[in-house]
Order: structure tokens, then sequence, then C-alpha cells
């Protein structure tokens, strides 16, 4: 599963190298993350960017839902860190799919399949009256509907790399760290 995820874009592995001890960045790290999340986070008043959790084995963070966010943030980012003499590595593997889609997914197949199998076994498709382009259109309508929410589990891939990479190097200038 991972590698057909990994050939889809929507599972990246990324490494960032930083000029920081690993204990004073879990530390600062810690402080701007909030702890876990529930249903009712986008009511909080927290100016933090990422919930989850921090340690100094590792994370998993996620970006907060905001109350009227366009994304429903479903990616998710798990890392460790590495100390190598004065550089902290962080090895992160962020994940965009989610069990959710996986759910949607099947019910799309499933409605495709159902709705084209009748389309083409029943005396509709024989009808004169049916216009000729109706199983062009619905096969159309299935692959934009699987496509869509694919390329917006790719951007959010490419967005949390993006995040995650300006919200450290962010981390580290405002306590005073020179990148």
């Amino acid at each position: 599963m991972k590698d057909l995820l990994k050939n889809l874009g929507l599972l990246v592995d990324h490494q960032m190298q930083l000029p920081v001890d690993k204990t004073r960045f879990v530390g600062i790290l810690r402080e701007n993350v909030d702890d876990g999340g529930s249903l009712f986070d986008v009511f909080s008043s927290s100016k933090n960017v990422f919930k989850g959790y921090v340690d100094l084995g590792g994370f998993e963070l996620k970006k907060r839902r905001k109350l009227f966010g366009r994304r429903h943030n479903l990616t998710k980012a798990t890392g460790t860190f590495s100390q190598f003499g004065d550089t902290l590595q962080v090895d992160t593997e962020i994940n965009g799919f989610h069990w959710s889609m996986a759910v949607f997914y099947v019910f799309v197949f499933l409605f495709y399949a159902v709705f084209l199998g009748a389309f083409f076994f029943t005396d509709s498709f024989d009808n004169s009256d049916t216009p000729p382009f109706l199983p062009i259109f619905f096969l159309l309508h299935a692959a934009i509907m699987i496509a869509i929410p694919y390329f917006l589990m790719k951007s959010g891939v490419k967005q949390m790399k993006h995040d995650l990479e300006r919200e450290f190097f962010y981390l580290l200038q405002q306590d005073g760290t020179t990148v």
C-alpha cells in the first residue's frame, strides 16, 4: 500500500537539516503545537498552525482546522529527530491519504459500475431514444469524480511539506537561532 501511495505522490519522505540542539528544538516545537485535537478545535482561538503531539522520539502533526477553511486538512506528517553533532536531522513522512477517502472511492466505483452496468444491460441501451453520448458523459463524470479528490490530496501533501519547512525555520528564527 505504501508503495502505491508513493507512486501516486500521496506519501512523501522528506529530510531537513536544522542547526539546533534536539532538546531545544523539541521544546520550541512543543510550545507551538496544540495537543491532540477534537471535533470542536475549529472554535479554538489558538494561533498555532499545527495540532498533534511532539516528544523527544518524534512527532505527529496535522494542520489545525479553521472555521471557514477551504480544505479538510487530512494530510498528516509523522517524523523523527536525529542529532548529528550540532545539526538536527528531521526525517518526515507526509501522508495525504486518509481512510475516509478509501470509503469514498469504493462508493464511487460501485455507483458507476452499477449505473453503467444497468445502462448497458437493459433495454434503454438498445432504445433509439437514448442519446449516444450518454455513456461517454458518465465515463467523463466518473473520471472527474475520481481525479478531483486525488489532486486535492496531492496538493495537500505539497502544501504540508512547504508549511513544515516554513514553520520549522520560522520557529528557529523566533528563538534567535541563525539558519
